[in-house]
């Protein structure tokens, strides 16, 4: 994260995202872990591949528009993340989309809470290896 304000957001933002959790609020916990996720990616992106993307004027107003997925794809065959790390980003985008995508097709609330808060637990998993080897 690059300025003490990035860090002081990320830092309230995970505190916010374990109380929810903690009080049962599912859905908020779930969402802003995925916001925060996706804005360390994004930061980190553009921070390790800003050389390449400076190289040609299109590339870099596009690459501001870069979805997760594309974001991951592009550091890992950069070099910059590993693949244990690369698999983990994808296995909770993959979570996260099924999640968001049925959001108005659960029949039993239960049921999604319950998903809801199996993806969480993945990124709670995941927070502290994709912080440390983004820092690296």
């Amino acid at each position: 994260m690059n300025s003490r304000q990035e860090q002081k957001n990320y830092r309230l933002l995970v505190s916010q995202a374990e109380d929810a959790f903690l009080e049962n609020k599912y859905l908020e916990a779930f969402l802003i872990q995925s916001c925060v996720f996706e804005g360390v990616v994004k930061n980190y992106a553009l921070s390790m591949l800003r050389s390449a993307f400076l190289t040609n004027a299109d590339l870099n107003r596009k690459s501001k528009n870069f979805e997760m997925a594309r974001l991951t794809d592009e550091l890992f065959i950069a070099g910059k993340i590993g693949k244990e790390l690369y698999e983990n980003l994808n296995e909770y985008r993959k979570r996260r989309n099924e999640v968001i995508h049925k959001i108005l097709k659960y029949k039993n609330r239960r049921q999604f809470e319950k998903e809801l808060k199996e993806a969480y637990k993945l990124g709670m998993k995941m927070k502290v290896f994709i912080v440390e080897e983004m820092i690296k």
